[in-house]
């Protein structure tokens, strides 16, 4: 069938129907471009003064000028140039002028109008009723129908042929992209271009498509959404399965009728299922993966060295860094993003994320950006080291503030740092009631007193001087503390539980 049809008859098509006989007025260079091509979809007559209200938009509007005379003289030159632009803000496409039924010839002043709000007006000559003009447009508007129905089927057809090729992936691009005429680009789930077909946009379009369709595929949910972009508007449609999508499929069009959505449509699907089978053997590989990575994590080497050595599997040689990122909405959007910037980067879906060991850690910040994780990270400089590495990437992305948190971050804050959790604070608390309800309930100072103790080294003597008691004073709330903790402080064990509990408890 070929390519695309028109979606509908344009006010050139009826100029060029010689038994319309109609002239276009307004000379075509004044004209945007474009502007006779554009689709009408009705044809209406109107003499009123201001018909707009009456009509929608891309219509070819018909008047035989009855209102440009009224009683008291022929309209001015900024009564056309108000007329022309109301037709032209309710977006009319053609104005056609009934010569002879009121006046011979058209109004000059209406084409100057005309002219500057760039309205294509023709002249309708009298021996062509205006019903001919509208039967021509319906009967070429059916026309367009039948030939885009006919179209959408054979083109949904090619696309099943295509699609069965040994390269139907590649082939259903190109197919679709000669069916609709534009640029057609496959991503895949972490943004970049795995396929395309069409004259190519601009790199700076393509850089802001990839963006776009990295966020729609990242939300791990089936959607389609429209890109404005200079000189073109891009229809990007997610593929696969909600929670699992494999991509994106970015269409180059100003927009889709309803034969051009089924069609788009039917190559999403096509291409999903595509997608979606040469996944199927990819699972087995990330299975694979997941054993590397639980065998690195239990400190088998070699066993982790010979999965992956038959699977295919990079391991980078230490030194390197180990991530742990939290789990994305898409994991798969991450591991391929990470597969097609760092090709030689260990990945493996995890239960609570990625776990990832690659030479460039700088790969990290735009990957917290672009899939909004928080990544741990620790270096692991020789490979008895790399079981250590990823424990301590784990740790420092539960314990970090940012979106990428090194090892080094969480060490430099000391060992306390590592057992601030809200369950140790809430126990060491629970801990502490007993002397503090004590100093509620009697107005005594005896956990002020104990944070005092510890600061000087459980010496009684300088506690007394820095809080300015007496030494027994001091030595007596020691005790009535101990009584009600029920620990022996004179213990070094007890001293070290209740320090740590003063701690946590802030």
């Amino acid at each position: 069938m070929g390519t695309l049809p028109a979606s509908g008859p344009s006010l050139r098509t009826l100029l060029r129907l010689g038994d319309l006989n109609l002239r276009l007025v307004t000379p075509e260079e004044e004209l945007l471009p474009g502007v006779l091509d554009t689709h009408i979809r009705w044809v209406h007559s109107s003499d009123l003064p201001d018909p707009t209200p009456f009509l929608s938009e891309d219509v070819a509007l018909l008047t035989t000028g009855t209102q440009f005379f009224p009683p008291d003289g022929e309209w001015d030159v900024e009564h056309y140039r108000a007329y022309a632009t109301r037709l032209a803000q309710q977006r009319v496409r053609g104005l056609g002028f009934g010569t002879e039924v009121v006046r011979e010839g058209v109004p000059t002043d209406l084409i100057r109008a005309c002219a500057e709000t760039g309205i294509p007006l023709f002249e309708v000559p009298y021996r062509t009723p205006f019903l001919a003009v509208a039967r021509a447009n319906a009967d070429a508007s059916a026309e367009a129908t039948y030939s885009r129905q006919s179209w959408a089927l054979a083109a949904q057809r090619s696309l099943s042929l295509a699609a069965l090729r040994t390269d139907g992936v590649k082939a259903t691009v190109a197919e679709l992209s000669r069916q609709v005429g534009s640029w057609v680009a496959l991503f895949d789930a972490g943004g970049s271009i795995m396929e395309q077909a069409g004259p190519s946009p601009t790199a700076e379009v393509a850089a802001s498509l990839e963006q776009a369709a990295t966020e729609l595929t990242g939300r791990a949910k089936s959607a389609t959404s429209v890109t404005r972009e200079p000189g073109a508007n891009f229809t990007i449609s997610t593929l696969g399965r909600a929670g699992a999508l494999r991509g994106a499929l970015a269409v180059a069009t100003a927009s889709l009728d309803y034969e051009a959505r089924g069609v788009v449509g039917a190559a999403v699907a096509t291409i999903g299922l595509a997608l979606e089978q040469r996944d199927e053997g990819e699972e087995v590989l990330r299975g694979l993966r997941s054993g590397v990575s639980l065998a690195l994590t239990e400190g088998h080497l070699e066993v982790a060295r010979g999965i992956a050595h038959s699977a295919g599997i990079v391991i980078p040689d230490a030194p390197f860094t180990v991530g742990i990122s939290s789990r994305p909405e898409n994991p798969l959007a991450l591991t391929r993003w990470m597969t097609s910037h760092d090709p030689g980067a260990l990945w493996s879906i995890t239960d609570d994320g990625i776990l990832l060991a690659v030479k460039d850690p700088s790969l990290f910040d735009p990957l917290t950006k672009r899939f909004r994780v928080q990544i741990g990270t620790a270096r692991a400089d020789r490979d008895e080291e790399i079981p250590a590495a990823i424990r301590q990437a784990r740790l420092a992305r539960e314990l970090g503030s940012g979106t990428v948190t090194t090892f080094e971050d969480v060490q430099e804050h000391g060992l306390m740092y590592g057992l601030r959790a809200e369950s140790a604070e809430a126990i060491a608390t629970a801990f502490l009631l007993p002397i503090a309800a004590h100093d509620a309930a009697h107005r005594t100072s005896l956990v002020e007193t104990l944070r005092a103790w510890f600061l000087h080294d459980c010496a009684n003597e300088s506690t007394a001087l820095a809080l300015g008691i007496h030494r027994h004073t001091v030595r007596a709330r020691i005790s009535l503390a101990e009584k009600l903790l029920g620990r022996d402080l004179a213990q070094f064990s007890n001293r070290a539980e209740v320090w740590t509990a003063l701690e946590l408890s802030g």
